[in-house]
């Protein structure tokens, strides 16, 4: 793998997650959302399963270790928030896998809820520019990396 393909990667997950975002917004503002456009586990969304089966390769390397942590630990809380918002807006489906396909369980929010979904998002936000920031703090590392320590954990 060369670096280039290494730093594309790397991009493509920081919009994954920035669209993965801006689908939470949209539930909250009452846009047409159905429960499966926004992966409630972290290892479901496009972020994450770039994190989980590419990112995390990188933390045999010691200057990288500490970062990856803090980017797991924020991506888990993310998705805990956004839990919080989708009890909101989403009914807990107990029907098979296929009829969940089907019918989106979108449920009327009252106008506390929608409240309450609104701090949550706010929350998130905060949270995702944390994320975003130790992700930048991994990407410049990930740059100054030699080529040839990269490759040893490819």
């Amino acid at each position: 793998m060369q670096r280039k393909d290494i730093v594309s990667q790397v991009v493509a997950a920081r919009l994954a997650h920035a669209k993965w975002v801006r689908r939470a917004k949209h539930l909250i503002e009452n846009m047409p959302v159905t429960s499966g456009m926004i992966p409630i586990d972290s290892t479901e969304c496009e972020f994450g399963k770039w994190f989980y089966a590419e990112g995390l390769k990188y933390k045999n390397m010691p200057q990288l270790k500490a970062v990856l942590d803090k980017i797991d630990r924020l991506h888990e809380e993310i998705h805990n928030v956004y839990l919080d918002i989708y009890k909101i807006y989403f009914v807990e489906l107990k029907r098979s896998w296929f009829m969940s396909k089907i019918i989106d369980g979108r449920k009327e929010a009252s106008l506390e809820q929608q409240k309450a979904a609104y701090r949550h998002y706010i929350r998130l936000e905060d949270v995702s520019v944390l994320l975003m920031k130790e992700f930048d703090l991994f990407e410049r590392t990930l740059k100054n990396v030699e080529m040839k320590e990269l490759q040893k954990l490819l």
